[in-house]
């Protein structure tokens, strides 16, 4: 499959993903944006960790836009603080050349993650 072909189906699955889907993953690619960074810092790949901490920055940013402030309440409240928190690390993370706030994000992104897979399995279930 060419590269545009490849880019294409990928728009087509972000354009029909329903909102669990959308948002699911988003947060696959925010773990895979830290993991990468992760493993460009141990090889000391400055550029590299800094290109893939901004990518999940973005990521994140975009899941705290997203947040419905209105009706989600205490949620939505309490996951832009985390976002929030996030960012915070990976920013530190980015300075200070150091993977133990990657860490910390990763854990975060990925108990998240879990919580909104059980969240829309009972939706469809």
């Amino acid at each position: 499959m060419t590269q545009y072909a490849t880019n294409q189906y990928k728009m087509t699955q972000v354009n029909t993903a329903d909102q669990g889907k959308l948002i699911l993953m988003m947060y696959d690619g925010a773990i895979r944006f830290v993991e990468i960074a992760k493993t460009k810092l141990t090889e000391n790949d400055v550029a590299g960790k800094g290109i893939y901490i901004s990518k999940a920055e973005a990521v994140i940013s975009e899941l705290m836009a997203s947040l419905n402030m209105e009706s989600g309440g205490e949620v939505a409240l309490s996951l832009e603080k985390l976002y929030v928190f996030m960012n915070k690390q990976l920013r530190i993370a980015n300075v200070n050349k150091d993977t133990k706030p990657l860490d910390v994000v990763l854990n975060i992104l990925n108990e998240l993650k879990e919580a909104w897979v059980k969240i829309f399995e009972g939706k469809n279930g």
